[in-house]
């Protein structure tokens, strides 16, 4: 999935984030909250 396409979905759940700021969270430069945590566990596939 794209950072794109991940930035369209969690605004689709009400979450205001875009590509940049997935790109800010990957690269560390931004901690991720815990509201946008529930909303990426969510919408993350968890592999085991």
């Amino acid at each position: 999935m794209s950072q794109r396409d991940l930035a369209q979905q969690l605004q689709l759940m009400g979450m205001d984030m875009d590509k940049n700021v997935i790109t800010r969270i990957e690269t560390n430069k931004r901690y991720v909250t815990d509201l946008e945590l529930r909303a990426l566990r969510g919408e993350l596939p968890v592999s085991h």
